[in-house]
C-alpha cells in the first residue's frame, strides 16, 4: 500500500539551483557542506520537473522551453519580433528536440491555463468549453502535461517508461516521489509517469503562472491612474455592447465589478484565421498544397464522437487569454501573425460590409484564405461600425495593459497613434 504520510527527506542544503542557458533551463542539485532536513511539496518537485531538460530525448529542452517562465509562458526563443533570433519559421512553430522537426501549431500561454475547465459540451451553450492545447485533447493540465515529453516533435522521449527511467536517474526525483507518492511509486511505470504529469499540473497550478500583476488589474483594484486615457479608451471599446466585438469571446464574467478577468470564454471557434503559407512551405516543401494540410482544429480529434464534436465545429480552435498578449506574439493558432496590429486589423477585415484593411499589412498581400471557410463565426465577428485605426490604436493600447509586472520590460515600444 502507498504511504500517504508525509516524509520528511534529507537533501545536501537543497540550494536547488536553476542553470539558465539561453531560454532554457536545467536543474542540478548544488551540495553544501551542512545538511538540512527538506520536503519538497508536489508544486516544488513539479518545478524542478517543468526546468529539466534531461527528459528530452537530447537532454536540450524541458517544459520551460516552449512555455518560459520569463517570457509570458510561450516559446520565445525564435520569435524575432519580440526578442528571438529566428528560425525558419520565425517562431511561428516551435522545433523539436532534434532541433529540426517543427511542431503542428504555435506553442500556447500556459499562463492562467489552471482556469480552464475540464473539456466538455456545454448543453445550455450548445457549445464546447475548456481543456487544453488548441483543439483541447488533454481535458486538464495534468493529461497536457503528458504529452509534450512523448511528442516526435517536442521532446521526443520514447515512451513514458524511458520518461521515468530519466526521472529515477535524479536521487533527489526518487526520494521525493517515494515521500509524496508512496514506496511502491516505481514499480508501475505507467503510475509514475502520471505523477510525473501531476507534479507539473500541480506547479503549473501555482501563482507563479496567475499572478494578477498587471497595470488594468491594478486599475480594477481602484488605481485609476493606472492606465492612460487612451488605454481607458481602448477598454470601453472592448466591452462595448454596440461598437467592436472583442467580449463576444474574449470575455468570461461579465459583472462591471468583477475582477481578475481572464479574457477568454474557454469555448472553441472558427474565427477565419489565414493558412499560414509560409510555415507550411518550410515544413512540407515549396510544393506543397496547401489543401492537403487544413487544420480542423477540433473536427480533427480522433475522438469526436465522444464528444458530439461534428463537421459544424470544423476548424474550431479554442479561444486562447489575451493576458500577456502583447508579449507573446506570433499570434492565432499557427503563429500566422507577428504583431498584435496585424491581428486587429485581421478582426477588422472579417467584420462583414463595414470592415477596411483589405491587405495584411506584414506581406502587402490579400489575407490567405483560411483552413475551414464554411464554418467561420461570421455573427460573432461583426462589428457594426468597423474598426477604424484611431480604434485599433486605442484597443492595442488597452491590451498592453494585460501585461503581468514582471512581464512588463518585454514589450516592444509603441507606435505612435495613427
Amino acid at each position: 500500500m502507498k504511504s500517504t504520510k508525509m516524509k520528511k527527506i534529507v537533501v545536501s542544503s537543497v540550494a536547488i539551483a536553476v542553470l539558465m542557458l539561453g531560454c532554457e533551463e536545467s536543474v542540478k542539485t548544488v551540495v553544501e557542506t551542512k545538511e538540512v532536513e527538506k520536503s519538497l511539496s508536489a508544486p516544488q518537485l513539479g518545478e524542478l520537473l517543468y526546468k529539466d531538460r534531461t527528459l528530452s530525448l537530447h537532454q536540450n529542452m524541458a517544459c520551460a522551453t516552449c512555455h518560459d517562465l520569463e517570457h509570458g509562458f510561450v516559446d520565445a526563443r525564435f520569435d524575432s519580433a519580440h526578442g528571438g533570433i529566428g528560425n525558419r519559421v520565425d517562431g511561428a512553430l516551435s522545433e523539436g528536440s532534434d532541433n529540426f522537426a517543427l511542431g503542428g501549431r504555435n506553442a500556447p500561454s500556459a499562463g492562467y491555463a489552471k482556469f480552464s475547465p475540464e473539456f466538455h459540451f456545454n448543453t445550455n451553450e450548445s457549445r464546447h468549453v475548456g481543456g487544453q492545447f488548441w483543439d483541447g485533447r488533454a481535458k486538464d493540465l495534468q493529461a497536457q502535461a503528458k504529452g509534450p515529453f512523448l511528442d516526435t516533435a517536442e521532446m521526443m522521449m520514447p515512451s513514458a517508461e524511458a520518461v521515468v527511467d530519466r526521472v529515477m536517474e535524479n536521487d533527489l526525483y526518487v526520494e521525493s516521489f517515494k515521500t509524496l507518492y508512496g514506496s511502491d511509486i516505481f514499480e508501475d511505470k505507467d503510475e509514475a509517469y502520471e505523477k510525473v504529469a501531476q507534479s507539473v499540473a500541480d506547479y503549473e497550478s501555482s501563482e507563479v503562472f496567475t499572478t494578477y500583476s498587471s497595470r488594468y488589474d491594478k486599475y480594477k483594484d481602484g488605481n485609476d491612474s493606472a492606465l492612460s486615457n487612451l488605454e481607458k479608451e481602448g477598454m470601453l471599446l472592448f466591452f462595448a455592447n454596440d461598437n467592436v466585438s472583442c467580449k463576444n469571446c474574449h470575455q468570461l464574467d461579465e459583472s462591471p465589478t468583477a475582477k481578475h478577468e481572464l479574457f477568454t470564454n474557454q469555448m472553441y471557434s472558427n474565427i477565419g484565421t489565414p493558412q499560414n503559407i509560409s510555415a507550411l512551405k518550410v515544413k512540407f516543401g515549396d510544393a506543397m498544397n496547401p489543401a492537403d494540410h487544413i487544420d480542423h482544429g477540433l473536427f480533427g480529434r480522433s475522438d469526436i464522437a465522444d464528444f458530439n464534436i461534428t463537421a459544424a465545429q470544423d476548424g474550431f480552435v479554442k479561444t486562447p487569454t489575451l493576458r500577456n498578449v502583447a508579449v507573446t506574439g506570433p499570434y492565432m493558432s499557427n503563429g500566422v501573425f507577428s504583431d498584435l496590429q496585424t491581428v486587429l486589423e485581421f478582426y477588422d477585415h472579417m467584420s462583414g460590409s463595414n470592415g477596411d484593411h483589405p491587405l495584411n499589412r506584414e506581406t502587402g498581400e490579400a489575407w490567405n484564405a483560411p483552413d475551414v471557410n464554411t464554418t467561420i463565426d461570421t455573427e460573432d465577428l461583426k462589428i457594426a461600425d468597423g474598426m477604424n485605426d484611431a480604434k485599433i490604436h486605442a484597443i492595442e493600447a488597452f491590451l498592453r495593459t494585460l501585461t503581468d509586472e514582471k512581464f512588463e520590460y518585454l514589450m516592444p515600444s509603441f507606435r505612435a497613434a495613427p
